[in-house]
């Protein structure tokens, strides 16, 4: 199990008292991406768990980093926190006006709520900028596969499943704005027989799980000093889970949506349709309270 999956991996070449939550949340997002299901996941919890609490309990560390690793994890039964509408309004013209690049990726991310390795390995090949849609077939993952270096290679996407996905309004513009730039923003990276990769990273570098999220909470850090609705954590799978949130709120269809999310199954996406209920619900109960405080004035 150890040489399996864990010695090959960031967490395989680090010491144990200088492992984060985030090191082992990015080890699990990686499991997922590999295909493994939410119970593999679960169960290297439990047991990465056991490990950090008996250090704690022998003074080697002075926390466990393995509570709510597992929030970022789909197919978690605890509730993901998306960007409530004022924090994505705000955030989203902030960066429009501070930081045009992450403002391109955040807004593609939420308008198409793909995944991050999808995100990371989306061609000029997957855009067709007449008929407004993306095509969604494969990812970009940076792993260390049997015999060889650790690096980049493409790989189908998790469910093995082709998306075509309809741009919005949004998204089409921030496309058109990439292409028009394509000549200066466009990198000469090939993996796997892909080249011309959509977004990169600031540097051109591929991007990656760490790398994106860096560059993203770097971004947050720099929005939360001025804004009037704090971002408190972040992710590109919040904003992933940001753009289901706000489809949920319209009230698209469940299987639309499924497909769009490349979901396995409706069960994972019912969990929106919950949450956003239950947030209608306090959100009304609210509201009659304050109705029934003004008409007693």
């Amino acid at each position: 199990m150890y040489n399996r999956s864990v010695r090959d991996s960031v967490l395989g070449h680090m010491k144990l008292v200088d492992i984060k939550k985030t090191n082992i949340s990015y080890f699990y997002q990686g499991l997922q991406e590999n295909g493994k299901s939410y119970g593999t996941v679960t169960f290297y919890q439990k047991l990465f768990s056991s490990i950090f609490n008996m250090a704690l309990d022998n003074g080697i560390i002075r926390n466990n980093p393995t509570k709510r690793a597992l929030d970022v994890i789909e197919g978690s039964h605890k509730r993901k926190e998306s960007l409530t509408k004022k924090q994505q309004e705000e955030f989203l013209s902030y960066l429009y006006k501070q930081d045009r690049d992450m403002y391109r990726k955040v807004a593609f991310l939420i308008g198409t709520m793909c995944r991050i390795s999808e995100f990371a390995g989306l061609t000029w090949e997957d855009i067709d900028m007449k008929n407004r849609i993306i095509t969604v077939d494969h990812q970009l993952l940076y792993k260390k596969f049997d015999g060889e270096k650790t690096g980049y290679h493409i790989t189908p996407t998790k469910n093995t499943h082709t998306r075509k996905i309809p741009m919005t309004e949004e998204v089409y513009k921030v496309l058109r704005e990439l292409h028009n730039y394509y000549f200066i923003l466009h990198t000469e990276h090939c993996v796997d027989g892909k080249k011309d990769f959509v977004f990169t990273c600031k540097s051109g570098n591929l991007l990656n799980v760490a790398s994106f999220d860096y560059e993203l909470k770097k971004a947050v850090e720099k929005y939360n000093e001025t804004a009037e609705y704090e971002i408190e954590s972040i992710s590109a799978h919040i904003l992933r889970h940001t753009g289901c949130t706000r489809d949920a709120e319209d009230g698209m269809d469940i299987k639309v949506l499924q497909y769009l999310m490349g979901h396995s199954n409706t069960q994972i996406t019912n969990n929106f349709y919950n949450h956003v209920n239950e947030d209608r619900a306090a959100d009304e109960v609210a509201n009659v309270v304050e109705r029934r405080k003004n008409k007693a004035l």
